[in-house]
This record gives C-alpha cells, sequence and structure tokens, in this order.
C-alpha cells in the first residue's frame, strides 16, 4: 500500500489505498442496490421507518468516523469502525429484505385463508 501525500486531508476510505476504494465501493453499491428493490408500503411502513431510522444513525456514524479521518489522519480504528458500519449497514438492509418478505408472506397466507 502506497501511502499518499497529504493523509491529514483523507476523509474516505477511498483516499488512503486502491483496496480499501474497492471495499467501500463494494458495500456502497450494495447498500444502494438493496435500497433500490425496497418496496414500501402502509402495511409495512412502521417495520421499514425503524430500519431507516437505525440506517440513518449508522450513516451519521458514518459521517463523525470520516470526520475524524479527515482530523485525525487514517489509523487502523477509524478504518476499521468505518468497514464495520458499511458491514452493519449492509447487514441491516438484508434483515430488513427479510422481514419484509416474511411480512408479505404472512400477508398473503392471510388472503389465502379468508
Amino acid at each position: 500500500v502506497k501511502p499518499i501525500d497529504n493523509v491529514a486531508n483523507t476523509s474516505s476510505l477511498g483516499e488512503i489505498s486502491p483496496q480499501l476504494k474497492k471495499v467501500e465501493d463494494y458495500y456502497l453499491a450494495n447498500i444502494n442496490l438493496e435500497l433500490s428493490k425496497l418496496e414500501y408500503s402502509p402495511e409495512n411502513k412502521e417495520l421499514f421507518d425503524g430500519y431507516v431510522s437505525r440506517l440513518g444513525e449508522l450513516s451519521t456514524a458514518y459521517e463523525q468516523l470520516s470526520q475524524e479521518l479527515l482530523n485525525n489522519g487514517p489509523n487502523e480504528q477509524t478504518v476499521t469502525a468505518l468497514i464495520d458500519n458499511l458491514k452493519m449497514r449492509l447487514n441491516l438492509l438484508y434483515r430488513l429484505k427479510e422481514k419484509l418478505n416474511e411480512l408479505n408472506d404472512d400477508s398473503s397466507f392471510e388472503e389465502i385463508k379468508s
């Protein structure tokens, strides 16, 4: 890994190394893909809103970590925390998708029973 010249002005993983840029891009692309697949409806509003709220909290934490990266320069703890944050957001979206599928399956089952 070749160090970049101005590490104090680094604010994203991609600016630290090409490998970290690939990791960041992978997670951000998958997060956006999963978000685009979600279907919001009045029936799943409460569930959806809870997960979206948690995603917002994680996004805010990511911004704070990025600011820490900018202020203090890259270190293993901050880089790991940024990657973990991306992983948590993607896993949260997978869980939301799973819960929405369960909700849809339950609704379909109730319609069949009626």
